[in-house]
């Protein structure tokens, strides 16, 4: 099958998955922080977010760990 497709296909496959591989999609409640070469670089919030491969991290926090929510009583 490489044969096939040739040096220049089986780069731009490589190229392809590097690029998808970078978009994070954090949801409502979590919150993340960019590293870039250990470097922490900005905070994110809810959405889609595109963190470049191998040169930056991104550390994913749960709001929801944190919050105290206290049980309700029935009356």
């Amino acid at each position: 099958m490489w044969q096939l497709i040739g040096p220049a296909g089986t780069i731009t496959i490589i190229l392809v998955i590097l690029i998808i591989s970078g978009v994070k999609i954090l949801k409502e409640y979590e919150r993340g922080v960019i590293f870039r070469l250990g470097r922490m670089v900005a905070p994110r919030g809810p959405g889609i977010t595109y963190v470049i491969p191998v040169i930056e991290q991104m550390i994913i926090r749960n709001l929801m760990d944190y919050k105290k929510i206290e049980p309700e009583t029935i009356r």
